[in-house]
C-alpha cells in the first residue's frame, strides 16, 4: 500500500508540473493544501477549486519553475513524505531562487486528501507522527 501511495503522489506532482488536469482525478474533492510556512504568504486552499487557485497563484509568482523529487517515502497511516529541489525566477524581482522543500501527503482510498509543505524534514516527520 505504501508503494502505491508513493506512486499516486509522484503522479500528482508530475501532473501539477505539466499542468495536466487529469491529476485532479488523484486528488479527493475535499482535499486541503497548506503552503509551507517559509513562503511569504502561508495560506490554506480547500477542495478542487482551491487546488486550482493555488496553481494559478503559484504560477503567477514564478517563471521557469522546476521541481525535482529527490526522495519519496511511504509512511505509516497512508502518508507520503517528499523532499524536493525547486528552481525558479521570481516574476516581479527577477531573482533566481533555488530551495529545498518538504511535503507531507495524506491519502484516503488512493487519493490525496491533505498536502502540506514544511520548512524542514523534521517538522514534516513530527506532523506525520502525530497522525499515523
Amino acid at each position: 500500500m505504501a508503494g502505491d501511495n508513493v506512486e499516486v503522489v509522484r503522479a500528482v506532482i508530475d501532473g501539477w508540473l505539466r499542468g495536466d488536469p487529469a491529476a485532479m482525478e488523484l486528488i479527493a474533492e475535499d482535499v486541503v493544501y497548506v503552503n509551507p510556512p517559509n513562503l511569504l504568504e502561508t495560506r490554506t486552499y480547500e477542495g478542487h477549486a482551491g487546488v486550482l487557485q493555488w496553481v494559478v497563484d503559484w504560477r503567477r509568482e514564478w517563471d521557469g519553475y522546476e521541481l525535482e523529487v529527490l526522495h519519496a517515502e511511504g509512511l505509516e497511516g497512508d502518508q507520503v513524505l517528499t523532499l524536493e529541489q525547486n528552481r525558479a525566477t521570481g516574476r516581479r524581482s527577477g531573482v533566481e531562487v533555488e530551495m529545498r522543500t518538504v511535503s507531507l501527503f495524506r491519502l484516503r482510498d488512493g487519493k490525496v486528501v491533505h498536502w502540506q509543505g514544511f520548512a524542514t524534514e523534521q517538522e514534516a516527520r513530527a506532523a506525520a507522527a502525530e497522525r499515523p
